[in-house]
């Protein structure tokens, strides 16, 4: 009896296994082909969250480039100013910066009262292309009731199957993991 539910134990941790592997390999190929979306279409605003190099940047330029009439910035350190963000170039109008949020999930809450307090209804979401794929799940949570453009930003350095791929889209994988989990659970906790 012992032998058989040590049998059947081992065989489904064997299975979850695989799957976990077939899913990080499926997640980490995504990464690797993942691109801007709809470049010509127009958004009510931009989000970008910080925390990773060239987001800003795109951000700026894509204000500036009037895919939206707007720019939400969530995460920003309480000592940043926008002139800080733009660095040597002209202030662009309409840009807002967020400082309450220290991680990805505060960045969704963060940037969904900012959406609901400025009548918002599609936004062009920009963050690292590893880190896309979880931010989609946050803000899909969020508010889902919204049109997201997904517009991931080329990692420096971040050659497809190198050892910093590897590692960073391992991490990312099971935060992704770990954050559709939780999210699941808080929304059957709170049902309808």
């Amino acid at each position: 009896m012992i032998k058989k539910l040590i049998t059947a134990l081992l065989a489904s941790f064997g299975t979850l296994l695989l799957l976990w592997l077939v899913g990080w390999l499926w997640f980490a190929t995504h990464i690797a082909s993942i691109q801007p979306q709809a470049l010509n279409e127009k958004t009510d605003a931009i989000i970008v969250l910080t925390g990773g190099k060239h987001r800003i940047d795109t951000g700026v330029e894509l204000l500036k480039s009037k895919k939206a009439k707007s720019l939400f910035i969530s995460g920003v350190h309480n000592d940043v100013k926008v002139e800080d963000l733009v660095q040597d170039r002209p202030v662009p109008c309409c840009i807002t910066l967020g400082y309450e949020a220290t991680d990805t999930v505060q960045n969704g809450s963060e940037s969904a009262q900012w959406i609901k307090d400025n009548d918002i209804h599609s936004i062009r979401l920009v963050t690292s292309n590893y880190h896309m794929v979880r931010a989609g799940v946050i803000f899909k949570h969020h508010v889902p009731n919204i049109k997201i453009i997904m517009h991931p930003v080329e990692t420096d350095n971040f050659q497809t199957w190198s050892r910093k791929f590897i590692e960073t889209t391992f991490g990312e994988y099971n935060k992704t993991l770990a954050t559709w989990v939780k999210l699941s659970l808080d929304q059957e906790t709170s049902g309808p």
